[in-house]
């Protein structure tokens, strides 16, 4: 089952019976996935989860999700006598999407359409299924019609998934808009991007392709949760290719650069990849730029194992890079936390700085000079050691200083209160004599 996945993975959550998930609706089904900030999770877990549920219904969990008591076969059945409910033919066309069978889930659907038409899951099943039978006339009409009609509350289902879900379709729709453009106008390819998102092109500031940057017109142009909205729309249509790409730019567009070329390079060795030259050319940019990022970090983990022998490369020197190269206009946070980040800065850069001056200029082998080799003085090497030591010895003076000036006050009152005691007079000084 489901919950197989859900166990190991926190982005599966139950639903109740009432629930369903989004795009391609099942009110059986007790499990759905949910679009996750984790993007290496998304891509290893649940993308190839559902994917294998289209593509290959002979794998152990679409056996395990299919089975159910003969589930699937009741509701065939039910829909053939011609007394299956409107909920039951929902029901069943989810189960037939994930398989992958969308003219079945349309034959499944149709029959009902004027009992279904204020339906919004009835509507967005339907439209999902002329979408993936090839019609996308049929499916942008059905899936206005759901949005028309879409409630704004609805049985077991919580208000901001229902509105996620609403926003998630609209997008869905304008994907279904943008290919039927092409397919009728002749403009565009199906081995370009999607244009989902208005007036977004995915170049630099100077209107070239580059790594892990977009030019600043088109950022803000970018929905914050771009990401989420692809990864639902991949969770719908999870064969989607040309979605799959565009998950890549935007993952580019934020800066993972990394994980977008491991993308695009899959796509490409599975046969999944695109010829346009545009395609090729984003391979190749982002191939460029991860390699040299590849070797500027192996040149620094060089000189971090000669300076630093007993800690692991990268792990604090890059925390110490990537805090220095951190943006200083941004706004500073309340606390002392934030200002002692801060304020190491500069100890970063010289660290920073150091080490670059050995890596950029390679020491190159001298000539042996005959007779012993003068000695040399040692090279004074910021060290963790010599840091903590240098901190130990200021706080130790600190606390010699300052007990040194409290007896050095102290030995002051002492000889001011001598000093008024011997101009009092005589007379005041001794003792009375009346009993």
């Amino acid at each position: 089952m489901w919950g197989r996945i859900s166990i190991g993975a926190a982005a599966l959550c139950l639903l109740t019976a009432a629930e369903s998930c989004a795009g391609v609706y099942n009110l059986e089904d007790p499990y759905y996935i949910l679009p996750t900030q984790n993007s290496q999770e998304f891509l290893t877990l649940l993308l190839p989860s559902v994917l294998d549920l289209a593509t290959n219904p002979n794998n152990p969990l679409a056996r395990e999700w299919l089975k159910d008591d003969g589930r699937v076969t009741q509701l065939r059945e039910k829909a053939r006598r011609g007394d299956a409910t409107l909920d039951d033919r929902i029901n069943l066309s989810g189960y037939l999407l994930r398989m992958g069978k969308a003219e079945e889930a349309v034959s499944v659907l149709s029959p009902a359409s004027a009992e279904g038409r204020r339906h919004f899951m009835f509507l967005s099943n339907l439209a999902t299924a002329h979408h993936l039978a090839g019609r996308l006339e049929r499916a942008i009409t059905y899936l206005q019609q759901a949005i028309d009609v879409w409630p704004d509350s609805w049985p077991g289902m919580k208000q901001i998934q229902l509105y996620w879900y609403l926003r998630a379709e609209k997008f869905y729709l304008k994907l279904l808009r943008s290919r039927y453009f092409e397919q009728t106008t002749n403009r565009g390819s199906p081995s370009q991007l999607d244009r989902i998102f208005d007036k977004v092109r995915f170049v630099g500031p100077g209107g070239k392709y580059q790594a892990g940057i977009v030019g600043p017109q088109y950022w803000s142009e970018i929905p914050q949760d771009a990401l989420l909205i692809v990864q639902q729309l991949l969770i719908w249509l999870p064969a989607d290719a040309r979605l799959l790409w565009l998950y890549a730019e935007i993952l580019n567009a934020q800066g993972d650069v990394v994980t977008a070329l491991t993308i695009l390079d899959r796509m490409q060795f599975s046969g999944r990849g695109f010829d346009s030259e545009e395609f090729k050319e984003h391979i190749r940019v982002l191939k460029a730029a991860v390699a040299e990022r590849e070797q500027f970090f192996r040149s620094v983990d060089q000189t971090f194992l000669q300076r630093f022998p007993k800690h692991q490369p990268r792990v604090m020197f890059q925390l110490f890079l990537f805090s220095a190269l951190g943006p200083r206009a941004s706004p500073l946070s309340l606390g002392a936390g934030p200002l002692v980040n801060e304020a190491a800065t500069g100890a970063h850069w010289e660290l920073i700085r150091r080490m670059a001056a050995s890596t950029s200029t390679p020491p190159q082998p001298a000539a042996k000079p005959k007779g012993p080799a003068p000695k040399q003085p040692p090279e004074r090497m910021l060290t963790y050691r010599a840091f903590f030591q240098g901190v130990l010895v200021s706080f130790g003076a600190g606390v010699i200083v300052t007990v040194v000036v409290l007896l050095q006050i102290q030995e002051m009152r002492r000889r001011r209160n001598r000093r008024l005691a011997e101009q009092q007079p005589a007379e005041a000084r001794e003792p009375t004599e009346s009993s």
